[in-house]
């Protein structure tokens, strides 16, 4: 194993394993408020919780409470911190990824290559300690899991990128279907990183997505839909039974029909992935037959599965009709939460979170997450723009579908984790650009960096480029500047250990046994 390697493993191992220690020494001892609780007793029994259903999480914390170790809660609540350590692990690679594509191919410089692993590492220590990550991560939600879906997804479509043009490698795009497929199975909200997703196919391979072929079977299967959708508008209900049957069958009947490579058959392959990975759904309808004792909506019959699914008991929703003033939805219900994340310190003496010198330090993440968005714009459009798609698609339009009243029963800021996690990308970018720039004025030349929009095969090259130069060559004032921004990058955990801390949380559980 060759010294970059080395290094990486070893900051690969801090970005997995430390964030999983702090989980684990803060994860609550037995059931917590909210759904939590639904959640680990529907794992235990394999039941079924509210609508849309959860089945692959719920099937997922049943193997959990196999373990013999612990309490069930905390068994159901330790796949949290898990899920959540792997999200922190995967960041942390597609980090460095990113990074790398920044610099030259045939660099020799170790600053350059400690810049990527210090970037990588604060990246997914802020993410494993902003606020509502770390909530999730120590207490049973589907959150965790989705984070962790969404990060493996993203490292599967880097990985597929940095390997075009050989034999097979398109198949990671079916894979990655798949697995969006059977996220729905965890939480519906997994599935907005597709668009993101196809926006960074678009820039990289553009051809698969004009191919005739593509078009003529995404065409079809879209008129497959359509003809389903009129039908239900006319009183008739499709059985989805039959509409799962008669899409696999025409999906299979192109590919027979078309054997081609899969870039020339795209929309077929996914249909039959997405197939594939939605057909853990059916777990509802199977299991709420046998009524297991916790069986909420009973989608026992087609058509109750299909209601449970579609959350028909919720009523209708109108993003149009806005519920609330929407500066109100923005400022209070988004850049609140954004706001409270990252909490470096609590008090300046005598000064607290109030006061303007302790809020001034509080930003400073938010300066690293600009510096790191202007860094990956300037050196790497592709992956910058795919970044800015998931802001939008995490943010803006998640406050205009999820249309927030002003008197919401509690807090919200969970629905936005996923927007969280891509802005500490951008603060690992940050925290890498400026441990660079610090490089070069220390030893000019030795850090020299690609300039703006290399070219292709630079871009191509730089993952499997040569071995990078001894970290240790690296001058001691970048050394210095790395240790402070990885120790910087772990002050939230600090700040909100207390917080956060449920090793001891038993009101719960007091007040239910209290009740009853």
């Amino acid at each position: 194993m060759n010294s970059w390697k080395r290094w990486h493993a070893v900051f690969g191992a801090l970005a997995f394993f430390v964030p999983l220690f702090v989980f684990v020494r803060t994860l609550t001892v037995t059931v917590p408020f909210w759904d939590s609780g639904e959640y680990i007793a529907t794992s235990r029994i394999l039941g079924l919780p509210h609508p849309p259903g959860n089945p692959v999480y719920t099937m997922l914390g049943r193997m959990m409470t196999l373990i013999p170790i612990a309490s069930i809660a905390q068994r159901v609540n330790f796949m949290s911190a898990l899920a959540s350590a792997l999200t922190c692990f995967f960041t942390y690679l597609i980090v460095v990824r990113t990074l790398r594509r920044t610099f030259e191919d045939r660099i020799e410089s170790g600053s350059a290559w400690l810049a990527c692993l210090v970037g990588g590492l604060t990246a997914s220590f802020f993410v494993a300690f902003s606020g509502s990550f770390w909530d999730s991560a120590i207490e049973a939600e589907v959150y965790s899991l989705s984070s962790a879906l969404i990060a493996f997804t993203i490292w599967l479509a880097f990985k597929w990128w940095d390997n075009l043009g050989k034999p097979g490698n398109d198949k990671l795009l079916i894979l990655i279907t798949y697995v969006l497929g059977v996220s729905t199975g965890v939480h519906l909200g997994t599935i907005l990183v597709a668009p993101g997703l196809l926006l960074l196919l678009a820039l990289i391979r553009p051809a698969y997505l004009l191919s005739g072929r593509f078009w003529s079977s995404a065409l079809i299967l879209l008129g497959v839909f359509a003809a389903f959708g009129i039908a239900e508008a006319m009183g008739v209900t499709p059985s989805p039974v039959a509409l799962v049957v008669l899409i696999g069958g025409v999906a299979a009947l192109m590919v027979a029909k078309k054997d081609q490579l899969v870039k020339d058959n795209l929309a077929t392959w996914w249909a039959l992935a997405v197939l594939a990975g939605f057909t853990v759904q059916f777990f509802l309808l199977i299991r709420s037959q046998q009524m297991p004792a916790i069986n909420e909506g009973m989608p026992a019959t087609l058509d109750a599965w299909k209601d449970y699914l579609l959350r028909k008991q919720y009523g209708p929703s109108n993003p149009f009709d806005r519920r609330a003033d929407l500066w109100y939805q923005i400022s209070h219900m988004y850049f609140r939460y954004v706001g409270e994340q990252w909490r470096i310190i609590s008090n300046i003496g005598s000064l607290d979170l109030h006061s303007f010198w302790v809020r001034l330090v509080n930003m400073l993440p938010f300066a690293l997450a600009f510096l790191g968005a202007w860094w990956n714009a300037q050196r790497d459009k592709k992956t910058f723009w795919f970044f800015v798609a998931q802001n939008v698609i995490m943010a803006p339009f998640l406050i205009f579908y999820l249309n927030f009243t002003d008197h919401e029963v509690r807090e919200r800021d969970y629905f936005f984790t996923n927007s969280y996690h891509f802005i500490a990308i951008w603060i690992g970018m940050g925290a890498a650009a400026l441990l660079h720039s610090i490089a070069e004025v220390s030893a000019p030349g030795q850090a020299k960096a690609a300039a703006p929009n290399a070219g292709a095969s630079a871009v191509a090259a730089a993952p499997a480029g040569p071995e990078p130069g001894p970290l240790a060559a690296a001058p001691a004032a970048t050394w210095i500047v790395a240790l402070a921004l990885i120790g910087f990058s772990a002050l939230p955990a600090r700040a909100g250990w207390f917080e956060h801390d449920r090793s001891n949380f038993w009101i719960a559980q007091n007040y239910a046994y209290n009740m009853l």
